[in-house]
């Protein structure tokens, strides 16, 4: 029988503890895209905007027209 130093087989367990962290950490990164990658669909679904004419948008159905005005002197150079 092989006579192995204690502190190789620490050192070897410190590694298995090391990679089944990394696995672990790893899972959870994949975990957190996919979280990310739905929650930037929904919000892209959500903000599906009309790009027919500049001064319009649309989402949901709803649409919101644009009127320019013109700076009066009380509110010029807010």
């Amino acid at each position: 029988m092989v006579n192995i130093p204690s502190d190789l087989i620490t050192f070897i367990e410190t590694l298995v503890t090391t990679r089944n962290l990394l696995n672990e950490t790893i899972i959870q990164i994949e975990i957190i895209e996919k979280l990310i990658n739905a929650n930037n669909k929904k919000i892209s679904e959500n903000n599906n905007f009309d790009n027919r004419d500049d001064s319009s948008c649309s989402s949901n159905g709803m649409s919101v027209k644009l009127i320019p005005t013109v700076p009066t002197p009380q509110n010029k150079g807010k």
